[in-house]
């Protein structure tokens, strides 16, 4: 995350980390050409194909800077939009997910999208 505080979140719970993500977002969407400078405040980091983040933490990008002067000048060009709100269903469906592929599994074991509303539906209550 660009904006929000470099600090890691691997010891934050899920829900708050849910929260800044959307957070993270809705700056994105809402203030856009604020944005595309922090996101231009990244670009030093970059050398070669990889990017050096917070923490001494070494990120390999294969796209390397030129996806994020793509995004750069995307963000400048963009209209303010809407904020987003956080999805309980959704983060259940993410959680679920999750589990499943740290488990090793690829997929959703073949259950069809009714089966999975169903299961999020009495997960949710």
């Amino acid at each position: 995350m660009f904006a929000a505080d470099s600090g890691s979140l691997a010891a934050v719970p899920d829900h708050v980390a849910a929260a800044a993500i959307i957070n993270e977002m809705n700056l994105a969407r809402q203030k856009p050409a604020l944005y595309a400078t922090f996101v231009e405040q990244t670009r030093q980091n970059y050398s070669g194909g990889v990017c050096l983040l917070p923490g001494n933490v070494r990120m390999r990008a294969h796209e390397g800077v030129r996806a994020l002067d793509d995004a750069i000048r995307f963000l400048r060009r963009a209209k303010p939009q809407p904020r987003l709100a956080l999805s309980p269903g959704l983060c259940l469906a993410a959680a679920d997910h999750c589990r499943e592929q740290a488990a090793g599994a690829t997929g959703h074991y073949g259950a069809t999208v009714a089966v999975r509303e169903i299961g999020l539906v009495a997960m949710a209550s």
